[in-house]
């Protein structure tokens, strides 16, 4: 579990720091504070440098630019974000490091002059020759995992900081990470969680957590080929009579609780990423929400890291501490200043009572 987080030279962060981190952690601050970034920083760490967690972090921001491409456009994601400054040039380096047994990992633009022929050769293999001259390799990206003397993975970068190669493929490598944003629809990792949860026969688990929000649900089937709109091929069977209906039938509400029980349906020792966590929940739910968050975090030994803008939802977490303090333990609130040099931590049994005192942790 992630204990700590060190960030140096990464978007919006010169140097911070986030300590005292929990098994579930609420992150909070003003807009623009780094929040998403944050997530996005346990996720490329947690996942062992895997690029695809950097692919991902541009193209869910929209940091891509189309490229002409034949046939059609391509959307390249651009790398110049990434670095505090937004300065993408040979030189450019940010470091993640969290406690020890989750390592370090280090990102850096070099230049080509920097590699041997071979290196060279293998690293624009990938490249596409299709593409336009001026999208072509003056740069590379280059991924240091821990502390050793060469790159886990070098990519081709164009001088002004688009990244060349498709990592995304990279996904198929073990990640340790499961990132759930506002705007998903259908992750890719749901119908993957709701075959584990069939073969293990505890599907009726997810049912009865999803009783939180409908009472009377009976069942919930996923259709494998088929996509039932807006449900992301899911189907909810209703008492009495067991009529099935569409999960998008019933609301962003149903979707959002679904998303968010299966992606801690994981491996243990790995993490859950949720960007805006209440998203589409009314905040009658938020105590019951937290509580069921933190439970099968325990109970699946997965690390909870959520982002939120809600006065509710915080609301809502130190109610649950509140009515369950046998839970409080695993609990803290990380809220992100860059006037500090650190995040400060709030913990447990002590959120309840800094909320009572006035304190404003949005």
């Amino acid at each position: 579990m992630l204990k700590s987080l060190k960030m140096t030279g990464f978007r919006a962060f010169e140097s911070y720091a986030l300590d005292s981190l929990s098994l579930v952690n609420l992150v909070v601050g003003k807009n623009n504070s780094g929040k998403t970034s944050v997530l996005e920083a346990v996720d490329l760490l947690v996942s062992g440098g895997n690029p695809a967690a950097i692919s991902e972090s541009a193209h869910r921001r929209e940091e891509v630019r189309p490229v002409e491409s034949r046939p059609g456009f391509r959307r390249l994601p651009s790398m110049t974000h990434l670095f505090h400054g937004h300065a993408c040039e040979p030189g450019a380096r940010f470091d993640l490091r969290g406690s020890r047994s989750n390592g370090r990992v280090t990102v850096e633009i070099r230049s080509l002059d920097d590699f041997e022929n071979e290196v060279l050769s293998r690293m624009l293999d990938g490249f596409d020759d299709r593409l336009p001259p001026e999208a072509s390799p003056a740069m590379a990206l280059a991924i240091t995992v821990n502390v050793r003397k060469k790159p886990e993975f070098i990519f081709p970068v164009t001088e002004d900081g688009l990244l060349l190669q498709d990592v995304r493929r990279l996904w198929t490598r073990r990640r340790s990470a499961r990132f759930l944003s506002p705007s998903t629809t259908e992750p890719p990792f749901l119908s993957q969680a709701w075959n584990t949860l069939v073969t293990d026969g505890r599907e009726q688990e997810v049912v009865d957590d999803m009783k939180l929000l409908m009472p009377d649900i009976e069942s919930i089937h996923y259709l494998p080929g088929g996509r039932v709109p807006r449900g992301g091929g899911f189907v909810v069977g209703l008492r009495p009579g067991g009529s099935r209906y569409p999960l998008g039938t019933f609301g962003d509400g149903m979707r959002r609780l679904l998303q968010l029980r299966l992606a801690l349906v994981n491996n243990a020792d790995s993490c859950v990423l949720v960007d805006e966590i209440v998203t589409g929940l009314h905040w009658t739910v938020m105590a019951g929400m937290w509580r069921l968050m933190v439970e099968v975090a325990r109970k699946s030994h997965l690390q909870l890291f959520a982002t939120t803008h809600s006065h509710d939802c915080i609301l809502g977490l130190a109610s649950m501490i509140k009515s369950y303090p046998d839970l409080a333990a695993e609990v803290s609130i990380q809220k992100i200043d860059t006037s500090l040099p650190q995040a400060v931590s709030v913990q447990g049994m002590d959120i309840p009572a800094a909320l009572e005192s006035g304190i404003d942790f949005r």
